[in-house]
């Protein structure tokens, strides 16, 4: 240890040897810490067993200072740095605790048995009261000699998570140990334990019963378990999940304490509003949930105007960014940190918009009866404040993830089959696989209905796929009108609110002034392949003779004719929402796995698309 010429013992000591040169040097650590016993007994701090206390002179330098001090922090895992804060892990709670000045000036004596020093009092012959002074404690927290001595945090952990250890084809599962995990800079609170090899069967059965009474069906139970994995298997998948949207018809649906048993299990279930009015406010959860690196974000009991979609730029690059710029809270320091937290919303008949639409997941709850008039079964388990404070549920819960995880394993960790969620390639590659395994379905299978989340999207995909089983026939290509596509989604029942319903057509059709149905009406299942490209007034002379019916329409005759019926208006709106969602050039999977794919073609008759299936090598 180096030491200033000032108010040196060292010095003391040496001028007191000249005059009296058997006399033993007053520096001496363990002469030092019996002189400071007064000292530590008022303070009431335990004193070392083997007196082999930590002191630092508070005469040196600021840089010789922070070198001691970092020298004597090294390898206790006592000080953490997360990002560009330094801070301390309360080991019963997970807490951060950022460190400042002043606290570092109690925290390095009463904490971290780092003593100061500023020499000993020259008729006593005892050390002389003193503290790390607060200048200093700042100067010596920014320098690089402390932050690149103490141990980086990513996470901070509630419980053990499952990781990889090992590389490429020795790659091995393991469960975090508690404390500090150097290998992937994870910090693991020991709140409680739980068994990370539990009976596979037993555990996951005790899943299927927590949700067998919620009212979605088997697509939504694959998304609600994919949401648990996401957060209890962070560590197994770099990069970010999507967004899982708990969207519920009613209020008292449960969405809400689906939410809690996501996250629960790790932590305090924090939620966060959103400000659809106020953008702002939903930038400061985002810079928030960053800047604390939380391993989630709830955004809880989202309501929209009737008719208002869900949109936020924010939100949006916050489920596609890997690293998140913010303010520091408190500060105007900006930080950069990676983006891991899983996002989780619930709401009721909440609508996305087509980029927020494209990069969430949905569990679709559609109760029958509202909360207060909903009887459950005897044997229900209520997910109520009791059941979710309960410590050994809790562990039930985590033994069952640990078991859909085993269970991977254990098949020897199968892939996903089919096609991964884009932009979120590596999660795609873990999380559907583990629910798949398990014989939870496929949680990225499109949902059919029309309750929620991003309902044009899902419409034009259903669109898509009719048109596919009603005109390619068996061929590899062929070429359809627009009008083809209007009559199509008719049938389907898609878009009424641009193109109706087809029974409110035909009514006001039969009641319009001046309108007459066409006594010529052809089902499209009669007609040959070749004429189906091309409308009937298109057909020769011959052709009308030979397939059209001469009759007066029925009613289904007249449901075809009202079907293909559009105005100036209706074909601008169309248009419009067609060019919207970039229908074109996108790929479209059939119930045989094949891929289909729209181009715009034009014909001698009109513009229209041509409907192809994608080769094999476009995968490549």
């Amino acid at each position: 240890m180096k030491h200033d010429s000032n108010n040196n013992p060292a010095n003391e000591s040496k001028h007191e040897n000249e005059a009296n040169s058997g006399k033993e040097s007053c520096f001496d650590p363990k002469g030092v810490v019996r002189r400071l016993q007064d000292c530590f007994a008022v303070a009431d701090v335990k004193i070392p067993a083997d007196l082999n206390v930590r002191i630092v002179d508070i005469g040196l330098s600021v840089q010789e200072q922070a070198v001691e001090i970092a020298g004597m922090l090294r390898g206790k895992k006592q000080l953490f740095r997360k990002g560009h804060d330094l801070g301390t892990i309360n080991p019963n709670s997970g807490e951060w605790e950022s460190m400042d000045a002043d606290r570092f000036a109690t925290w390095l004596p009463l904490s971290a048995e780092i003593y100061p020093y500023a020499g000993t009092n020259e008729k006593t012959g005892k050390p002389k009261h003193c503290s790390f002074k607060s200048e200093d404690m700042r100067r010596i927290l920014r320098s690089d000699e402390t932050r690149n001595t103490v141990p980086e945090i990513s996470a901070i952990n509630q419980v053990r998570l499952p990781v990889w250890r090992g590389e490429g084809g020795d790659r091995k599962l393991a469960w975090l140990p508690f404390g500090y995990d150097p290998e992937t800079l994870i910090y693991t609170v020991k709140k409680f334990e739980y068994n990370v090899a539990p009976d596979v069967h037993e555990s996951t059965k005790y899943l299927r019963d927590l949700l067998k009474y919620f009212p979605m069906d088997k697509r939504s139970e694959s998304v609600q378990i994919a949401a648990m994995l996401s957060v209890y298997c962070r560590a197994l998948y770099g990069g970010r999940p999507p967004l899982f949207l708990l969207n519920g018809n009613l209020p008292g649906s449960g969405k809400s304490r689906l939410g809690d048993l996501i996250l629960t299990p790790h932590g305090d279930a924090g939620k966060a509003g959103f400000h659809w009015r106020d953008a702002n406010e939903i930038r400061k959860e985002l810079d928030a949930t960053a800047s604390e690196m939380d391993p989630y974000i709830m955004f809880d009991d989202v309501v929209l105007p009737k008719g208002m979609k869900l949109r936020n730029t924010d939100l949006n690059r916050w489920l596609t960014a890997r690293v998140w710029e913010a303010r520091q809270m408190h500060t105007q320091k900006k930080i950069r940190v990676p983006v891991h937290a899983v996002t989780i919303m619930t709401g009721t008949q909440v609508e996305l918009d087509d980029h927020i639409g494209r990069r969430s997941l949905l569990v679709d709850l559609q109760a029958k009866q509202k909360a207060k008039d909903r009887v459950l079964p005897d044997d229900a388990i209520v997910l109520d404040d009791d059941f979710l404070d309960n410590p050994e549920i809790v562990r039930k819960v985590l033994e069952g993830l640990a078991a859909l995880v085993l269970w991977w394993v254990e098949n020897g960790f199968p892939g996903y089959e089919g096609r991964n969620l884009q932009s979120f390639e590596n999660w795609s590659k873990v999380i559907p696989a583990i629910v798949q395994t398990a014989s939870y379905g496929d949680c990225l299978v499109v949902p059919e209905g029309t309750l929620s989340g991003d309902v044009d999207n899902r419409e034009f995909e259903i669109l898509v796929k009719a048109l596919i089983r009603d005109f390619t026939n068996g061929a590899n290509e062929t070429w359809v009108s627009m009008l083809d596509i209007i009559r199509t989604a008719r049938y389907e029942g898609l878009f009424p609110s641009i193109l109706f319903e087809l029974e409110q057509i035909v009514r006001e059709l039969d009641n319009k002034r001046g309108w007459e149905w066409d006594d010529t009406w052809v089902p499209m299942s009669d007609i040959p392949d070749h004429l189906k490209a091309k409308p009937i007034d298109a057909w020769s002379q011959d052709e009308k003779d030979e397939w059209a019916l001469q009759r007066e329409p029925d009613d289904e005759g007249k449901r075809y004719q009202a079907a293909g019926w559009t105005d100036r208006s209706i074909e601008t709106k169309w248009g419009n929402h067609f060019r919207t969602y970039s229908v074109v050039d996108q790929w479209f999977s059939d119930d045989l796995g094949n891929y289909w794919t729209l181009e715009k073609k034009k014909r001698n008759l009109g513009s229209g698309y041509l409907i192809r299936r994608v080769l094999d090598s476009e995968f490549g």
